[in-house]
């Protein structure tokens, strides 16, 4: 089996936690879609309006980037959260 590309597991991510009609509005699915984005574009997101900044100041947000840029592996102490 083909691995997936990382276009085809942002859609999987999208479609299992979106159910709006305008999924851009609804948090579980910027949550979902802002885990999947580098860092630096989720502060940059976090700029377009009052949303999308409060979506990206979850802790949940940031531990996946956190995890995903370091193999899954944080040392100890490394991430508490807020």
């Amino acid at each position: 089996m083909a691995a997936l590309s990382s276009v085809d597991g942002l859609r999987l991510a999208l479609t299992a936690a979106c159910t709006a009609s305008s999924p851009l509005e609804e948090p579980s699915c910027l949550r979902a879609l802002f885990c999947c984005l580098p860092a630096p574009e989720v502060a940059r997101a976090a700029t377009v309006c009052r949303l999308w900044h409060e979506v990206a100041q979850l802790d949940q947000v940031w531990e996946t980037i956190y995890l995903r840029e370091h193999d899954g592996k944080p040392e100890p102490g490394e991430w508490a959260g807020r």
